[in-house]
């Protein structure tokens, strides 16, 4: 029904069971309609409560020796990757309601329980296309907690991958990279303007970084290249 979810969709976007959406229910924390026989719930309810659960978790310490070795990796090359921002063509900057439509689309998909290729090709097309003013924008409109629908669905389409009958064997597995290696750039490119200036400041990347709660892995062949290729034209000037 237009504009509204079922309870399993709700029960998918806020990662509990329908059991739990039942107590949201009960407690008044979700509203309720009936068409027919079935309980819908109206789409802002949901993605508030989305919102007031994200704002309310307690970011975890990171002390695995690998993620500080990662850390100091990209601490190491921070000039560097600063050079590889702004992937791709050209083109302006989205507007908020268009980055508002987008995450609309984020809760949306993260009511199914699974997705067809072209989605998750769009996800990880979306991760690599992100600018730094754009990142700003839409927390500027809604919030720290803006950008977390799209990392929790990108982690879903990447369990959804692993767990597919078909990966790797029908070239799942390549596309399993591209999201990973796409996520990578986004959460890089949040580590990196932490700790430089970029188009997207310094204490709202520190925060959105802590947020997210993730890690950035190492950084990837195509951003490697595509640094290169700025370092060859900044030395041609």
């Amino acid at each position: 029904m237009q504009g509204f979810y079922s309870k399993v969709e709700a029960s998918n976007i806020l990662g509990v069971s329908t059991r739990q959406v039942n107590v949201y229910l009960q407690k008044g924390k979700l509203r309720k309609v009936y068409h027919g026989k079935r309980v819908w719930i109206p789409h802002e309810d949901v993605h508030a409560l989305y919102d007031d659960t994200k704002k309310g978790m307690v970011p975890r310490r990171e002390e695995l020796s690998a993620v500080e070795k990662r850390v100091a990796h990209l601490e190491s090359t921070i000039e560097v990757l600063k050079l590889g921002m702004g992937f791709g063509a050209k083109r302006e900057p989205r507007t908020g309601p268009e980055l508002l439509l987008i995450r609309q689309g984020f809760l949306d998909s993260l009511s199914k329980a699974g997705w067809k290729v072209r989605e998750i090709s769009d996800t990880a097309d979306l991760l690599m296309s992100l600018r730094e003013e754009e990142i700003l924008l839409l927390i500027s409109t809604k919030g720290i907690s803006a950008w977390s629908p799209l990392l929790d669905l990108s982690n879903r389409m990447i369990s959804f991958v692993e767990s597919s009958e078909s990966f790797p064997t029908q070239g799942l597995g390549t596309l399993h990279s591209r999201l990973i290696r796409a996520k990578d750039r986004f959460l890089g490119l949040v580590y990196t303007s932490s700790k430089t200036n970029t188009r997207l400041p310094k204490n709202q990347a520190a925060k959105l970084y802590k947020k997210l709660e993730e890690t950035p892995g190492i950084i990837t062949d195509y951003v490697t290249q595509y640094i290169s290729s700025k370092l060859e034209l900044s030395k041609g000037k």
